[in-house]
């Protein structure tokens, strides 16, 4: 049984999607997993989704200086088309690692046992 902050969403045979809590305890910096057994390669895939965000920093206590933040990043946007953002994911204790490891093996596992099911994922949604 997955608990400590690991939660299965959606189970549709070669599809699963679980929601990772960050330490943190924002649902914000939530982190939502997909694993997927392609029939055509015969393989299995993970993927991460996680919402990145971008804000002028907190400590420019100035209104002018965060407005000259704002207007930077929006020029770069403009003239660059991207910016680059990161974001941190927090898995703190044990606990929650061995919750995280005990949800991919599950997936996996079950993924693994689902190989031969010709049933397509979209008629169990």
């Amino acid at each position: 049984m997955i608990s400590n902050n690991v939660m299965k969403i959606n189970d549709y045979g070669d599809m699963i999607f679980y929601r990772v809590a960050c330490a943190c305890g924002s649902n914000d910096c939530d982190c939502d997993i997909s694993l997927e057994y392609d029939k055509s390669i015969k393989t299995i895939s993970m993927i991460f989704y996680k919402n990145l965000y971008w804000n002028d920093h907190y400590s420019h206590k100035m209104f002018i200086t965060r407005w000259l933040s704002r207007l930077k990043v929006s020029l770069k946007i403009l003239f660059t088309g991207y910016i680059k953002v990161n974001e941190e994911f927090l898995i703190q204790s044990e606990q929650h690692i061995d919750d995280f490891i005990k949800a991919l093996q599950e997936g996996k596992e079950k993924l693994k046992k689902n190989k031969g099911d010709q049933k397509c994922s979209s008629k169990n949604i």
